[in-house]
């Protein structure tokens, strides 16, 4: 057993105690757009998760994690609804529609899975499912939304429908990858986020750096998108922060307020036009360092690929070291609380992003994984903040101001 195993199983102890008897992955929202101390289920909860144990599956089988994985999936099934969306698919911003990443990755994780066990109830919610994509959230063959690594995953989605003999040909891929390649800024080696919005931001780009190196591996590719490939690998490594073992926000634009005029009076031909003489500053706050798991995931991959080293996988084992804590929980982040001082947004455990740590593991670990033994206890301040957590229950006190949660609300 390696190091990383060692930290599977810490991992794994914690992240097991937000999954409830219905498969459903609960957790909290803390995140860049939106923080709410809340705990409801959330089908994207399950999606890093079940990647990483059907990873593990392939090379290891084991029938304890393949019940976990059967409940995780069957987690998503029961949220299917008649129409073929996915319930429970809410995105990060309260009040805002429900955004299509998470229907695409919900499939995306039960194609995973169904590529196991060829069970025809699974790849017909996705069928459905892909219907519903198709009809609400695209246009001119790309999401309405225009948002770039939404539409990356839009090329995951197409390989795994592939991989599984149902029907891609609505993905036009030539089309996606030129939308996407459109937003790739060569001077930094980043991709902008949208036409909305410039920044370049680091969980972002490492979505679109796995799609494209997806695209790598099936043969879909041209010089341009090797290129791109490789600066937007170095462009993450850039980002890396030794000291705090963590990756940085990214790039953001230096606009004033006649930059912004202008582009709303100009007409622009593309999206390199419409950002092009922009200067761009890197900003190192709030540095997500449970969701930094997800950029080291690519810079594997493109090591894999290209036989070429971005970050050593001693970066990887400091990153859990330093962080990981006794009951095997990641914090989220570090700067995210100065908005409103609340640092519980800094202490608590995301789900999503504790998946994001095992599916990385995932990639490095050898053999079957077991949960750990140990505390599911955690007890961690800053400030005038006390955050814990329990087997069952997360809590926090700021000052006058205290809070409790069942893991599994309701």
């Amino acid at each position: 057993m390696n190091s990383f195993n060692a930290y599977m199983g810490e991992l794994m102890r914690n992240i097991l105690t937000f999954i409830d008897d219905n498969g459903r992955v609960h957790g909290i929202t803390a995140t860049y757009w939106e923080q709410r101390f809340e705990s409801p289920s959330n089908i994207m909860n399950a999606y890093p998760l079940l990647l990483a144990f059907c990873r593990i599956l392939k090379k290891y089988p084991d029938g304890e994690l393949e019940a976990v994985a059967a409940k995780l999936a069957e987690g998503i099934l029961k949220e299917a609804r008649d129409d073929g969306s996915y319930g429970n698919s809410f995105g990060d911003i309260r009040n805002t529609p429900a955004p299509p990443i998470i229907q695409i990755a919900a499939s995306i994780a039960l194609l995973d899975y169904a590529h196991r066990d060829g069970n025809r109830k699974t790849l017909e919610a996705v069928e459905r499912n892909c219907r519903f994509i198709r009809g609400n959230y695209m246009k001119d063959g790309l999401l309405k939304n225009r948002v770039v690594n939404q539409n990356a995953m839009l090329l995951e989605l197409y390989f795994k429908l592939r991989e599984n003999g149902m029907d891609s040909g609505w993905i036009d891929t030539g089309k996606v990858l030129s939308f996407i390649l459109g937003y790739f800024h060569p001077r930094t080696g980043g991709f902008f986020h949208a036409h909305h919005l410039p920044d370049m931001l680091s969980f972002y780009n490492a979505k679109i750096l796995n799609a494209l190196l997806t695209c790598i591996e099936n043969g879909l590719q041209n010089e341009e998108t090797e290129n791109a490939v490789y600066k937007n690998a170095f462009f993450l490594k850039g980002l890396y922060s030794d000291e705090r073992r963590a990756f940085a926000a990214g790039y953001f634009p230096k606009e004033s307020f006649l930059d912004k005029l202008r582009k709303r009076l100009r007409r622009y031909n593309s999206p390199a036009e419409y950002f092009s003489g922009l200067e761009f500053f890197r900003r190192e706050k709030p540095l997500f360092i449970a969701r930094s798991a997800n950029s080291f995931i690519p810079l594997l991959r493109y090591a894999s690929i290209f036989k070429q080293e971005v970050i050593p996988e001693g970066s990887i084992l400091d990153f859990f070291g330093y962080h990981i804590r006794k009951n095997g929980s990641m914090p989220n982040a570090e700067g995210l609380s100065r908005r409103s001082g609340d640092d519980w947004m800094d202490l608590a455990t995301v789900t999503r992003w504790q998946g994001y740590c095992v599916l990385l593991l995932s990639f490095l670990s050898e053999g079957s994984v077991r949960p750990a033994p140990g505390t599911d206890d955690c007890l961690v301040s800053r400030g005038n903040t006390v955050y814990m957590e329990h087997k069952r229950t997360i809590s926090y006190s700021f000052g006058t101001d205290a809070r409790s949660l069942d893991k599994w609300q309701k």
